[in-house]
């Protein structure tokens, strides 16, 4: 199931520079950091997609995160990217 999808990817909507350039930026982060052991560059994700979640809620966000699937995969759907 996909909920919450865009017709058009973030890059192709009719965004600022600005928003385009913090989509090019999110893309790089999972490029570089998605399949490390360590979480420095998942939590950028955990805090956009769960702010007020418990640190047991964090954890095993960020191991979903890093098991599901691999750097270039996430980072070629860029099904996590919103407008």
């Amino acid at each position: 199931m996909l909920y919450g999808g865009y017709v058009v990817g973030a890059l192709k909507r009719d965004i600022t520079e600005r928003q385009r350039e913090e989509a090019r930026t999110l893309i790089r982060l999972v490029e570089l950091g998605w399949g490390k052991g360590t979480a420095e560059f998942r939590q950028v994700f955990k805090t956009l997609f769960m702010p007020d979640a418990s640190l047991e809620q964090q954890r095993a966000f960020d191991e979903l995160q890093r098991m599901s699937t691999s750097p270039e995969n996430a980072a070629m759907t860029k099904l996590w990217l919103w407008p």
